[in-house]
């Protein structure tokens, strides 16, 4: 049986086409995590660097409080970006390994948001005698959520898990 080479290399080159935009949207997620890590990153470090070197402590409390409260919306915010890139990755391809991205994108910086900056608060209002009394449940709280996104992640990729075999996607 002969092949003909024109087939042979139309058919690749058409595998290439319709694969170029998953490459893109894949792009488009890498990219968009990075971007947000970066920036999250850059609220985190100023929190660490204002409550170990502060000048006064009015303005470290300020610089916290705005910063942690940057981080309260932020975190969220772009992990729902994440999980429609997934959500979209997964409709065209089925690679379910962007919801563990997602997910372990929240679970990361909310850990370091609620568990390690709300200690280096909590310390930081022991040093400057600004501590009542009392402890912080903060770090419970961040793994509280940490379940519920979990929870969340887990039943958004079921579902479109179950739509997909089922062909209504």
């Amino acid at each position: 049986m002969c092949v003909n080479p024109i087939s042979k290399l139309n058919n690749g080159l058409l595998s290439q086409t319709k694969r170029l935009p998953m490459q893109k949207i894949e792009k488009v997620y890498y990219g968009s995590a990075i971007v947000f890590s970066l920036m999250l990153s850059g609220v985190l470090y100023r929190i660490f660097s204002i409550l170990e070197t502060f000048e006064s402590i009015e303005t470290a409390q300020f610089v916290y409080h705005e910063s942690a409260s940057i981080l309260t919306y932020a975190v969220p915010a772009c992990f729902i970006v994440l999980m429609l890139f997934s959500n979209v990755v997964f409709i065209k391809s089925g690679q379910g390994r962007y919801f563990i991205f997602s997910y372990l994108f929240f679970a990361a910086f909310t850990i370091l948001d609620y568990v390690l900056a709300g200690e280096t608060y909590f310390d930081f209002t022991k040093r400057t005698g600004l501590w009542s009394g009392g402890f912080s449940i903060m770090g419970l709280a961040g793994l509280f959520l940490c379940f519920v996104a979990f929870i969340l992640t887990l039943a958004n990729y079921l579902i479109l898990s179950t739509l997909r075999k089922t062909k209504i996607t």
